[in-house]
């Protein structure tokens, strides 16, 4: 479903604290979307949709012009925006927002026009949590449980509290912002008390925290939790292109993760990467056969764990040829795609580089078949099914378009 160009002479503007977004140029019908920001982290709100199904952690992938950003939206839909992806919105031209809605894979794309300006005033007007980290009255809220815990451990946490719906205990890295949690490690107060929580596969110090429905903390207090020595797990040889699991430990930050390079790169860089809280973690290998690495980066820079991995061909996507009339909606069988969040489909000049999709675009839903407009313009055009291969796409199957 196409909407009107009419987006494109829409600007963001920044008002009563907030980014206001236009409607999107293509994609889903969304009303349009928002931008916040508190202390110095930055949300994006859709408008007129439900992502995901409630959980705290629904994947979100954010394509600004040909870069990708992971992310993940929290149970109200709220999408987190990392800074990178700040500053790739501030000079690029058009952002693409890859979700899940009612267990359907969705998106949406939006111009860029005056996301800088706009951006700029947000981050002049970003406001800080009303958060006490040294405690509130005790008759708040109170929490208790041994000073330290083993990871692959349950914590066990006895605690005094309004327990009103929405209400929650769990585990948060130190001074971060009252509505951040560590996905999968907390429960409702609501469960039951005493409750056990999940703890992390990073060993380090953390925050137990009793959190109400709007963000405010009633109580917090350290754990450690302890670990041996730093290790990863992975398969010796997977397919391109295809997901596998990676058993991980090692020293927790948010600035550490998993990820999969090329032997040699820094420590920063990488093709794929993910999360260090929950082990095992899934990754995806890259679309080019070759011999990679498995890392834990630990504070975003140093190489605490590592393995190599070969990486096979990956799989053939099988696409149909297709005649169309210029401007027709077209459906696109995907009878052996991976499908996985960040693949797409191309319509691209026959000749041109991977990267290409002159003729328009759409994220691949997780099954079902693909829709998108043809091109208006006759000539050499071909469907690419493409997946993402650090800051450039690679394609994993092609067929003739025909216009006419």
């Amino acid at each position: 479903m196409m909407f009107s160009t009419q987006a494109y002479a829409q600007n963001w503007s920044f008002a009563d604290g907030k980014i206001d977004i236009p409607g999107p140029l293509s994609g889903s019908r969304v009303e349009g979307a928002t931008m916040t920001c508190r202390d110095n982290l930055y949300f994006l709100a859709l408008e007129g949709v439900s992502i995901g199904d409630g959980s705290a952690s629904t994947p979100i992938a954010l394509l600004v012009d040909r870069s990708v950003f992971a992310t993940t939206a929290d149970a109200a839909g709220v999408i987190s925006v990392s800074d990178a992806a700040v500053g790739a919105l501030k000079s690029g031209n058009r952002v693409t927002v890859s979700y899940i809605s009612k267990g359907v894979s969705a998106e949406a794309a939006f111009a860029l026009r005056g996301s800088s300006k706009a951006l700029d005033a947000l981050a002049t007007n970003c406001p800080s949590s009303e958060v006490d980290k040294e405690g509130v009255p005790e008759a708040a809220a109170t929490i208790e449980f041994a000073p330290a815990v083993a990871i692959g451990q349950t914590l066990t946490v006895t605690f005094e509290g309004p327990a009103d719906n929405g209400e929650w205990i769990g585990f948060a890295t130190v001074g971060s912002a009252a509505n951040y949690w560590i996905p999968g490690f907390y429960i409702y107060a609501s469960d039951g008390n005493p409750g056990k929580i999940a703890t992390p596969a990073a060993y380090g110090t953390y925050e137990i925290r009793y959190v109400t429905a709007d963000y405010k903390v009633l109580a917090t207090k350290p754990v450690e939790v302890t670990g041996g020595v730093p290790f990863i797990s992975a398969p010796a040889i997977v397919d391109g292109a295809a997901g596998f699991e990676v058993g991980f430990s090692g020293p927790g930050s948010d600035a550490a993760f998993i990820s999969i390079a090329r032997p040699g790169d820094a420590a920063v860089m990488a093709l794929n990467k993910t999360g260090i809280f929950k082990s095992p973690a899934i990754l995806r290998a890259p679309p080019v056969a070759g011999r990679y690495e498995i890392r834990f980066v630990a504070d975003g820079t140093t190489i605490v764990a590592s393995r190599q991995i070969e990486v096979g061909e990956p799989p053939k996507v099988t696409l149909q040829p297709i005649t169309a009339s210029p401007g027709e909606t077209i459906s696109i069988e995907l009878p052996d795609a991976p499908r996985y969040a960040g693949d797409y489909i191309y319509l691209a000049r026959v000749g041109t580089p991977d990267s290409d999709y002159s003729g328009g675009y759409v994220g691949v839903p997780g099954s079902g078949v693909v829709s998108i407009t043809a091109p208006k313009d006759s000539g050499g055009w071909e469907i690419r099914y493409v997946v993402p291969f650090g800051s450039r796409y690679v394609a994993l199957g092609r067929a003739p378009l025909t216009i006419r």
